[in-house]
């Protein structure tokens, strides 16, 4: 005698299920966490490289500047209001994590070779005088800046035999007469303690570190930069 039982079917059990379930569910578990582990690793890879960027791009523009420069003054500088210290007339003075390089105004950018010095004009002529202006590199909210100080009356052809290259920067958002052009920010979230440090080794010769960290993907990430720079002049 046979049996036929055209609508039994075989399904899962409840044990069966409850067996299954939980393995389903940690492999599911394991393959997002891993996902967000290599997209954790790839932010945070690519912040760091930003980084490093940044930090080796402001070590070539403080290089560049102080290879063309007069020099670094030795003592501090004050300028008008909005371009002194926390956007007022106070002074900037040189330490260790204030470096003022002191330069001539130019005609054109001072790495171009048909660039020439910009002289102050005496009883209508040109004399041996020229036109100095100031770079200062300075930390503000722990980001580093880079602003560009220059006479009040640099525009005046009374004054001055050729019109400057340069322009005078300010923080964003300053709105003064002066203000030509913004500040260059260079490196935000400077280490609180190091994060800019001028060595003076001789007078013309100084060391610049940076070291910034970001946090990125949950993660902290350091990184530090050294050069020395030679006075050409």
């Amino acid at each position: 005698m046979s049996i036929n039982n055209k609508n039994a079917q075989k399904g899962f059990t409840l044990v069966e299920m409850a067996v299954v379930a939980p393995i389903v569910i940690l492999v599911i578990g394991t393959f997002i966490y891993a996902i967000i582990t290599m997209t954790g690793d790839v932010m945070a890879g690519r912040a760091a490289n930003v980084l490093a960027y940044n930090i080796q791009d402001a070590l070539n523009r403080i290089e560049a500047d102080f290879k063309t420069s007069g020099g670094y003054l030795t003592d501090s500088i004050m300028p008008t209001t909005p371009q002194g210290h926390n956007d007022t007339a106070d002074t900037f003075t040189k330490d260790t994590s204030t470096l003022i390089i002191n330069s001539f105004a130019t005609t054109k950018n001072p790495a171009d070779s048909a660039r020439s010095i910009v002289h102050q004009k005496q009883s209508g002529a040109c004399n041996t005088s020229p036109m100095m202006i100031n770079t200062v590199y300075f930390i503000s909210n722990n980001t580093l800046w880079r602003r560009v100080i220059m006479p009040s009356d640099y525009t005046n052809t009374d004054n001055y035999c050729d019109s400057p290259w340069q322009q005078p920067s300010c923080s964003p958002g300053q709105t003064a007469t002066i203000c030509k052009t913004q500040d260059e920010k260079l490196v935000e979230n400077l280490d609180s303690t190091d994060g800019f440090n001028v060595t003076y080794d001789s007078a013309n010769k100084i060391t610049i570190t940076i070291t910034a960290t970001s946090k990125t993907a949950g993660r902290s990430i350091t990184k530090s930069g050294t050069i020395s720079a030679i006075n050409l002049n």
